[in-house]
């Protein structure tokens, strides 16, 4: 073979390869590529439409959820019945000459047309704006508060989308109390939201299940159609609720700065009385703030086998937080109630507020509760059982005369300590030998059951038998298991009188 022959072949041989590789590229390699191309972005728009499909259902979970919250689907009866709250709301503040009109066109959605509209449905919006005009004058800051916090607390798709208030001081108003500050007017816009597709209820509020446990199938749904006494209901905030509004925020300070008068003057300190002071007769028995005492709410942790719990309460009326600390690790279960005081110290030459909160040592420590105002003087005393779910199991021991060396109505016992017992009179010799004394029973004790948003004069008062079935469940401390039933309390025992003793 010559040298011509042989570059020849390998010009052959070099042309064949490159022939086979074009041809593998073009046939196998290239369309393998394009496939793989395809594959990855169907992958990519298949990992879209997941994430679409997951807000969706993460949308309609929450559209059903804020569902309850909006107005009924009859936009005529929610109208009247919006109204007939405002009244009601107006009332409630202690708000005289308060006045409120429908308006026609909405402060947020001027034009309709922008409004967003249904897929699938055209021409259809996805929700109805109803507005109404509020304003009323002569009120002072506590009361707009008092007003905006009710607002705020009722359970329903609303807000105020315009505020403004004026004010025309007379007078030196350093001086004055809150009660005199009454030369505000305040004008506002208050707007409700009605969804397409809302519920067909006959109520302005959402009755939830609940309810028919009380009152039975059958109740519940005549409550749900009766739209009168549905008017009478306190509004019970649906979970979804707490994630539309703050229920924690506390607006006293805004009240006691009050930027249209200058700060409050302090709170006189009550003097303590002197050893020789002479005693006075018919001392008025402080306020019953019961009204005013709310559950605000129950909150639970676990780590590990410790359970802990905490309950908040709030004493609207004397400005006085609760704390209610529950902690259990196994079998050791601890429970511990605070009272707290608020300190409010306003500088005389540059008018600065400051607030201070401090644990009132003059509360009973453990498990009792007492309820009383800013002096100290008692209104009412519960014994703290423990949990059932989220509502707290309360006990109060009926009333009974005191006793020598019981304290004096109404009057904290010194330094935190524990009321002295109750001394029972003695019995007679001579009855006691002809057996005519009867068995002497300590003060029967009532329980009640305290829900989160119920004050303190809501809550549920139990039967003998619910008792004995929450206190077995409060006594198996915060992880659920309920103990043995307790026994009966000693005033429920039978207690065998004295074997008769003849006379000689």
């Amino acid at each position: 073979m010559t040298a011509r022959e042989r570059i020849m072949i390998y010009v052959l041989g070099g042309l064949a390869l490159g022939g086979i590789g074009y041809a593998a590229y073009t046939m196998v390699l290239k369309p393998i590529r394009a496939e793989s191309a395809k594959i990855a972005d169907l992958e990519e728009q298949i990992a879209d439409k997941e994430g679409q499909r997951f807000a969706l259902t993460l949308a309609n979970r929450r559209l059903a959820e804020i569902k309850p919250l909006t107005l009924p689907a009859d936009k005529s009866l929610a109208e009247s019945e919006y109204e007939i709250m405002l009244s009601h709301l107006l009332r409630d503040s202690k708000i005289s000459g308060g006045k409120y009109v429908k308006q026609t066109q909405s402060f947020t959605d001027p034009e309709p047309e922008l409004v967003a509209g249904l897929p699938g449905k055209p021409g259809k919006k996805a929700y109805t704006k109803i507005n109404y005009s509020i304003s009323f004058d002569k009120v002072n800051l506590d009361k707009v508060i008092d007003f905006l916090e009710r607002y705020h607390r009722i359970p329903l798709m609303h807000q105020i989308v315009s505020f403004s208030i004026k004010h025309s001081a007379t007078g030196d108003a350093l001086k004055q109390t809150a009660e005199e500050r009454n030369d505000l007017s305040v004008n506002l816009v208050s707007e409700a939201v009605l969804l397409d597709g809302g519920p067909e209820r006959r109520t302005l509020f959402a009755i939830p299940d609940t309810f028919g446990a009380a009152l039975g199938g059958v109740g519940l749904h005549g409550l749900r159609n009766d739209t009168e006494k549905a008017r009478n209901l306190t509004p019970v905030p649906d979970p979804a609720f707490f994630a539309l509004a703050d229920m924690k925020r506390d607006y006293d300070l805004l009240a006691a700065r009050d930027p249209f008068h200058g700060p409050l003057p302090p709170y006189p300190t009550p003097e303590k009385p002197k050893k020789d002071s002479p005693k006075i007769q018919g001392d008025p028995p402080p306020y019953d703030s019961t009204p005013f005492v709310y559950l605000s709410s129950v909150v639970r942790t676990q780590e590990g086998n410790k359970h802990g719990a905490q309950a908040d309460i709030f004493d609207r009326y004397y400005g006085i937080p609760y704390l209610i600390e529950f902690s259990q690790f196994n079998e050791l279960f601890e429970l511990k109630v605070q009272r707290f005081e608020r300190d409010v110290k306003t500088d005389p030459k540059t008018g600065e507020v400051t607030v201070s909160v401090k644990v009132d040592r003059g509360h009973p420590r453990g498990d009792t509760m007492e309820v009383s105002d800013r002096v100290g003087k008692v209104i009412r005393t519960f014994k703290v059982y423990g949990l059932n779910d989220n509502a707290l199991v309360l006990g109060e021991k009926d009333k009974v005369g005191p006793g020598k060396d019981a304290p004096a109505k109404g009057v904290r016992p010194q330094n935190g300590g524990k009321a002295p017992p109750v001394v029972l009179p003695k019995p007679d010799a001579k009855m006691a030998a002809v057996g005519g004394l009867i068995a002497l029973k300590p003060p029967r004790e009532t329980y009640y059951l305290w829900e989160v948003g119920q004050s303190l004069k809501q809550m549920r008062k139990l039967s003998d038998k619910e008792a004995q079935a929450v206190l077995a469940i409060a006594a198996g401390g915060l992880d659920g298991e309920p103990s043995p039933p307790p026994p009966p309390p000693i005033s429920e025992r039978e207690v065998a009188p004295p074997p008769h003793v003849p006379l000689t």
